[in-house]
């Protein structure tokens, strides 16, 4: 069983003719390396999303507006249509582009196996949906193993989701087996330059970062970041820096954890991604030394983006940096107003680390203004959530010693009147 791969190659070349443009020409316009192009049109590989939307603008192919005749494409630009789809993160659109290709077409096995990659894709998305997801993908992996003649790339892509699945259920341990599974089956075919290698070396940075295997992770990451910059990704790479500056953050190196998330926001504003690229100069304000003040502007930067997104839990953990902050300026007022609206914000929120993080600036500030028994009540109702989460030993240590100031300050209260 060989998978063919997916890829509307002749369609990027047909147009790029019809234009009189060359290679290097579209490479340009659509911002992209000229052996992308030649990659894409003579089927060596698959363009990702990204890098497909980005060659659709510069050609104006309506790939989003075919869709309303969907049925008379082929099969595997459809199946580009999911892809589109579920990159940004739409899953009903996924779904039924998913199930009118199943209506309407005959399928090969290789097509009726690339479905069930992406259905399972667009079941992680969802909390409820991820056990049946996984179930099958492990099917998916298990006929892929068991074949006489399997696509090796198709399946290291398949131990690939299945990382991404246990890492949502934040098993890193396992998801790090996966991603390794992955790469050791890309490593044998001597592919030096495939872009599923950059995006597992990716992964198992992450993964090797909730792990505390700081040093792997950091070794992971840079190789990602190496190969993301010859695939021309601008925003990939922002995602490569913003990774390292995370990790040098866990590791207490402020300066080049802030050094990181700058050049991470450079990538992103050149990949147009505004939304992200705050998020990353808020967090090298934030963590990297920056003055209070100025912290604070670019967290309310941060805040205005997120309003137009309607992202509640992240303003609210927004709202909450800013209070903090305003407790370290000594400002009382601006700090009770500040993370009085995160708590609103985010109380209709199940249990999570925003939440906890939230609920303990909560404490903190009720610490300082003398309300002991309520900063008690909001450092261990913090220190709860934290305890049924992995990785957050630091953070479940601060909301206990909190709460035992608290009680402290309370004793002492009570003593002195």
């Amino acid at each position: 069983m060989t998978h063919q791969q997916v890829s509307i190659g002749a369609k990027i070349k047909q147009h790029r003719e019809a234009k009189g443009w060359n290679q290097k020409e579209l490479a340009e316009k659509a911002d992209v390396s000229p052996s992308t192009i030649s990659g894409v049109e003579n089927g060596r590989f698959t363009p990702s999303p990204d890098i497909l939307q980005r060659l659709s603008t510069a050609l104006g192919i309506p790939l989003q507006d075919a869709e309303e005749q969907r049925a008379d494409l082929p099969v595997n630009t459809r199946l580009d249509l999911a892809r589109i789809h579920l990159y940004r993160r739409e899953y009903e659109q996924t779904m039924a582009v998913l199930t009118d290709i199943k209506q309407r077409a005959e399928l090969l096995d290789s097509q009726r196996d690339e479905i069930t990659l992406l259905e399972a894709r667009a079941l992680l998305l969802h909390a409820d949906d991820r056990m049946p997801a996984m179930e099958l993908l492990y099917a998916l992996s298990h006929k892929l193993e068991s074949a006489v003649q399997s696509d090796p790339i198709f399946t290291a892509a398949v131990q690939n989701t299945l990382g991404d699945g246990w890492s949502l259920n934040g098993d890193f341990v396992t998801a790090s087996h996966h991603f390794k599974r992955g790469l050791e089956i890309l490593t044998s075919l001597a592919l030096p330059d495939h872009p599923l290698l950059g995006t597992l070396h990716q992964n198992l940075g992450v993964a090797s970062r909730m792990l505390r295997h700081d040093a792997d992770a950091l070794a992971y990451t840079h190789q990602a970041s190496e190969l993301f910059s010859k695939y021309n990704t601008p925003r990939k790479v922002g995602e490569m820096f913003f990774a390292l500056g995370e990790t040098y953050k866990g590791l207490n190196l402020s300066k080049q954890s802030a050094e990181a998330y700058r050049k991470s926001l450079l990538f992103y504003e050149y990949a147009d991604v505004r939304q992200v690229g705050v998020r990353s100069i808020s967090d090298a304000a934030f963590f990297g030394g920056a003055t209070p003040q100025q912290a604070i502007a670019f967290l309310q930067m941060e805040l205005q983006v997120l309003s137009e997104h309607e992202k509640h839990l992240e303003r609210a953990q927004v709202l909450a940096r800013i209070a903090k902050l305003y407790l370290d300026l000594e400002d009382l007022p601006q700090a009770q107003a500040t993370i009085a609206a995160a708590v609103d914000l985010s109380s209709s929120y199940e249990p999570c680390a925003e939440r906890a993080y939230i609920l303990l600036i909560y404490a903190k500030v009720l610490l300082e203004a003398g309300a002991y028994e309520q900063a008690n009540d909001y450092a261990f109702q913090a220190s709860d959530i934290y305890a049924t989460l992995l990785y957050y030993h630091l953070d479940l240590k601060e909301s206990l010693r909190v709460g035992k100031e608290a009680i402290l300050r309370l004793r002492d209260s009570l003593t002195t009147t």
